[in-house]
């Protein structure tokens, strides 16, 4: 039986559906892919189209599953695609055998075959790699480039952008053994060439080296341990990424597109992309000095890139500008130039109530954090929007 979903939603589900490789056998949707639900909404928009089936601890246990499975549909004439949830239920060392078997007892589906569509919460990212590898198989990450280098040894996703979260050839890393090890594994994900003197310095700067050294012995095994792998070397006096992993880090992925947007200010592809990627400020609630530093960088050049987009709209889509002026206020509260924007674009609108607001948050906001009023370009520039409505 198909979820229920909101027409509005199927139809943007089925609009934004990256599937276009109707020749692969299998669809994967990576578990942390932030638009699973919309991805998997896009499958079941076409009544008739698809067999969507959630596996269960019996289907696990089941020596015969495929034979089963078919048994238990109805008529698959027609159908495109087989959907199952909850693929991880499956053990992960036969899960890709079975799909396998399943797809070649499939029928087929007028010129081309029946696709399965595996939604797992979880999955090891080696179990999927092969049947990638072979072009049997698509993966829909949240990150086009997260996957898009040759099959290393090991696989680590880092997304810092928001709370923080580590995926380990695809299964999520969540003991860290203390706050140390976890912070440590950021530094160097975030560091790609630094020193042991640097390490030491940010993170035991009053210890003397000896004993610095032990406990960054000690650490360092901890964070092998967690992330599964080892992700950094040491070479001619510089730690750097490990050759032999694949690390994709949001990080990376938004200063790339950020530095891409500086160079084509009026593509605004880039910066929407720039701004997806930031989920939220940098590794918020930790608070070593170096976090707080990048924290800062980031938000500001998250910020720089609603501005970009906003001044890019505002001629012809002045609705959506006023929208990211706003989340650009959300970060930097106190920036006259980003108020005055959005105070011309409510005249504009004909909004004379919305502009006398924005003027009382922005002097609010200036008198509460450094007891300054707007300055008299502000004041002026508000007053003449006053008097233009007047007339």
């Amino acid at each position: 039986m198909s979820p229920k979903h909101s027409e509005p939603a199927v139809r943007q589900a089925a609009e934004a559906n990256p599937v276009r490789t109707p020749d692969h056998d299998f669809i994967v949707i990576a578990p942390h892919n932030r638009r699973r639900n919309l991805i998997l909404a896009g499958f079941l928009a076409d009544p008739g189209r698809f067999v969507y089936h959630t596996l269960t601890a019996s289907d696990a246990a089941d020596p015969d599953l495929v034979t089963h499975l078919l048994g238990s549909f109805p008529t698959l004439t027609g159908v495109r695609y087989l959907v199952l949830d909850e693929a991880d239920r499956l053990d992960p060392a036969h899960l890709a055998q079975f799909a396998q078997d399943l797809q070649a007892a499939l029928p087929a589906a007028g010129r081309s075959k029946i696709q399965i569509v595996l939604n797992p919460r979880f999955l090891d990212y080696r179990v999927w790699q092969p049947l990638i590898e072979a072009g049997r198989a698509t993966l829909l990450s949240d990150e086009a480039d997260a996957y898009t280098k040759p099959a290393p040894s090991a696989q680590i996703e880092v997304y810092a952008l928001g709370g923080g979260a580590v995926y380990s050839d695809g299964l999520p890393v969540t003991v860290w053994d203390g706050p140390l090890p976890r912070n440590l594994f950021y530094y160097f994900i975030d560091h790609p060439l630094i020193t042991r003197e640097e390490v030491f310095a940010e993170f035991w700067p009053s210890l003397p080296a000896k004993d610095a050294t032990n406990v960054y012995h000690v650490t360092k095994r901890k964070v092998t341990e967690r992330a599964g792998h080892e992700s950094t070397i040491y070479s001619s006096g510089f730690y750097r990424t490990a050759p032999n992993v694949n690390i994709y880090y949001d990080v990376t992925a938004f200063e790339s597109a950020i530095a891409e947007g500086r160079r084509t200010p009026d593509d605004n592809a880039t910066w929407t992309r720039a701004i997806k990627l930031y989920r939220g400020a940098y590794l918020h609630g930790l608070s070593m000095s170096w976090i707080v530093r990048r924290r800062s960088q980031l938000a500001t050049d998250y910020t720089e890139a609603l501005i970009e987009l906003a001044r890019n709209l505002r001629e012809n889509d002045a609705q959506h500008a006023i929208g990211l002026y706003l989340r650009a206020l959300r970060e930097m509260p106190h920036r006259e130039d980003i108020h005055r924007d959005v105070m011309r674009l409510y005249a504009e609108a004909g909004h004379p109530e919305a502009v006398q607001a924005q003027y009382a948050m922005l002097t609010t906001e200036l008198k509460r954090a450094f007891n300054i009023a707007p300055s008299r370009a502000t004041q002026e520039f508000y007053q003449s929007l006053n008097g233009r409505a007047r007339r």
